[in-house]
């Protein structure tokens, strides 16, 4: 019994330090003024998730060698989860750049690994003895155990969003520390708490608010356990609030409401069905109070709600940059319909697909832009895995929320088996948020939010396995026995796989720190110092398009043309900036390449028409070809985008 309470203890552990480390932790270099890393909030919370995602294979692997047996429990999503991985494997046939599509592997596998090592790992908590029934005691460990790792990310969701509201009032550790009420709206781009972004922030935060109301909801007559979870979540839902992040506030509605329907269909008779009524009357009334304190305590001008809420016209910029970025994604899912563009490479393609678009429908130009993801989950997947991705990623949800109903039904509304049942609305509720919020951002895309879909799907799994067995069906379960010398070979392997995928979120992160030397070297146009300190980073990551870049920058005023030309190239293949090829126009025009300068002005013309730069380059190309009249018209063409 003590040695299995220690393997529980250690479970919980790696959990707490998944779930508390890849919210909270970035570059923290801030506090001795020396920032490491140029990507300072993404990078770091990669290493960090791939570096335990790796501990905790590594120690269910040793678990297993240790039982003398492996054994699996069948559950219903590990058929769409695998074909889904399967699929996207097959989408590297289509890839424009497979070293880019190989990187994203390097991170959506351990995710996967998650999923399936949340459900191992939890269901194997005091495991019954196989030649005696499951006990209640064996099941309370694994619910217990999801209960406080439930609990421990509460915590966090909280912290992250104190240090978000702040950050509103003016309290930023990257910006010196002042504190002040804001005399005007502070820019959205100063609240993103520990994930450099408010969308991101506020999509996490949306994800934990409901597990918050569930555990409100059910320690209602705990006095100390009541005041904790109501002050989390008044925490979370202010932070979300000042966010300005129309879709997560839509995610909390709808989640919320979610969370009242299934709370009222489980009809929970007598006394504790008006408990959660009255709860709920509660929480409606502390949110009207919120947003009548945040409008009457703030001035207008630095209301985040009124803001917001004013912003909600079609023609705002917003709405019309997401139309442009949707109906570009909607032409490359019309030429790749089936396997898609290749994961990944989104961002690869957008360019040139955008400037397609912006050729049949100019009236677009004022709002075009770069984009890393069309700002739809589903339209990235179609696009990037083809129709047959997005509908084996439909299937997932499907059956994720197939389940979570199923149990709903199911486990019994009795005193001892309700906060499970609670549980699994909490769970869905959260689940719903970020498929709410991925329909116009990419949430699964981001470390801290695709961490949190993927265990809740663990979740829900290890309790439908509970109530299985609780209803005497057959638990499904193979086991296959380990010999001596096959638990050497997976030890070593398993060893190799999690130093692979550690390596891997490693390099770019190195790479990252030696970016911000050579962006500094640059500012001081100390060209040979940079061009030395950006090779060195291409040699950690080969990936990073911006150090080939200032490779081609630096090459440049060194006046090595050849190889300035030749990194360039490199960096329009790793993202297909504006800026390279109108660069490389500079360099043909001053070798006197005036065919060759001439066919990259217009490629930047077709990237970015409304830039008038290369109106100008190209007119001068003309001229001295003695072009005169094209030189002319091309000219006039670029007036429009002249500020004089």
């Amino acid at each position: 019994m003590q040695n299995s309470d220690a393997k529980n203890k250690t479970t919980l552990y790696l959990f707490y330090a998944l779930i508390i480390a890849v919210p909270l932790f970035f570059d923290y270099s801030w506090l001795i003024n020396k920032p490491l890393f140029y990507e300072s909030f993404y990078l770091p919370k990669r290493f960090v998730f791939q570096l335990l995602a790796a501990l905790i294979f590594l120690y269910a692997v040793i678990h297993t060698i240790r039982r003398g047996e492996s054994s699996f429990q069948k559950n219903p999503l590990v058929v769409p989860v695998l074909l889904f991985v399967f699929w996207s494997l097959l989408s590297l046939f289509n890839s424009m750049n497979i070293q880019v599509s190989l990187r994203y592997y390097s991170l959506f596998l351990p995710q996967i690994a998650l999923f399936f090592l949340t459900i191992y790992l939890i269901s194997h908590a005091d495991p019954p003895s196989p030649l005696s029934p499951p006990t209640r005691g064996g099941e309370m460990k694994r619910e217990m155990m999801i209960e406080k790792i439930i609990n421990v990310l509460i915590i966090v969701s909280t912290i992250s969003a104190i240090i978000g509201i702040l950050q509103f009032f003016g309290l930023n550790y990257e910006h010196g520390i002042k504190w002040k009420i804001p005399s005007r709206l502070p820019d959205k781009t100063d609240i993103y708490s520990t994930f450099g972004n408010p969308n991101f922030m506020s999509s996490f935060l949306a994800a934990v608010f409901p597990l918050t109301l569930i555990n409100l909801w059910h320690n209602l007559n705990d006095s100390k356990k009541r005041l904790v979870n109501i002050i989390s979540a008044l925490i979370i839902l202010f932070c979300i609030l000042i966010s300005r992040t129309k879709a997560a506030w839509l995610g909390v509605i709808i989640s919320t409401g979610l969370l009242l329907i299934f709370v009222i269909k489980i009809n929970i008779k007598g006394r504790a069905f008006k408990k959660y009524l009255k709860v709920s009357g509660i929480i409606f009334l502390a949110v009207i109070a919120i947003i009548t304190g945040i409008s009457l305590i703030l001035p207008a001008e630095s209301n985040p709600i009124l803001a917001e809420l004013s912003s909600l016209t079609l023609s705002n910029i917003t709405f019309k940059g997401r139309e442009l970025m949707w109906f570009t994604t909607f032409n490359m899912i019309k030429e790749h319909p089936v396997i898609g563009i290749g994961v990944n490479t989104f961002r690869l393609n957008y360019q040139n697909y955008q400037g397609g678009f912006l050729n049949k429908h100019p009236e677009y130009i004022p709002y075009l832009g770069s984009a890393e993801s069309p700002h739809n989950q589903f339209l990235e997947i179609t696009a990037e895995q083809g129709i047959i991705g997005v509908l084996l990623f439909l299937w997932i949800n499907i059956v994720f929320f197939k389940s979570c109903i199923g149990l709903i039904n199911q486990i019994p509304a009795d005193e001892a088996h309700l906060r499970e049942k609670m549980m699994v609305i909490g769970i869905m509720a959260g689940a719903a948020a970020i498929i709410i919020h991925g329909l116009v951002e990419f949430p699964l895309n981001l470390v801290p939010n695709a961490m949190l879909y993927w265990l809740y799907l663990g979740f829900v799994m290890v309790i439908q396995n509970k109530q299985e067995v609780r209803s005497q069906e057959s638990e499904a379960r193979m086991s296959l026995p380990i010999s001596q010398r096959l638990s050497y070979f997976i030890i070593i392997i398993s060893l190799a796989i999690s130093l692979f995928f550690i390596w891997s979120s490693l390099r770019p992160l190195v790479g990252s720190k030696i970016h911000r030397d050579a962006w500094h070297l640059m500012q001081a146009e100390k060209w040979k110092e940079a061009a030395v300190s950006a090779k060195k980073g291409v040699g950690w990551d080969p990936l990073n398009d911006e150090l080939h870049l200032f490779l081609g920058v630096a090459n440049y005023h060194l006046t090595n043309y050849s190889e300035s030309l030749k990194e360039y190239a490199k960096a329009y293949e790793l993202y297909p900036d504006y800026m390279i090829p109108y660069n490389i126009g500079l360099i043909h025009k001053k070798m006197g390449s005036l065919t060759l300068a001439e066919e990259y002005f217009k490629k930047t013309i077709f990237l970015r028409p409304n830039l008038p730069e290369p109106y100008t380059q190209l007119s001068q190309v003309y001229k001295e070809m003695g072009k005169i009249d094209e030189s002319i018209d091309i000219f006039n063409k670029g007036a429009r985008y002249r500020k004089f």
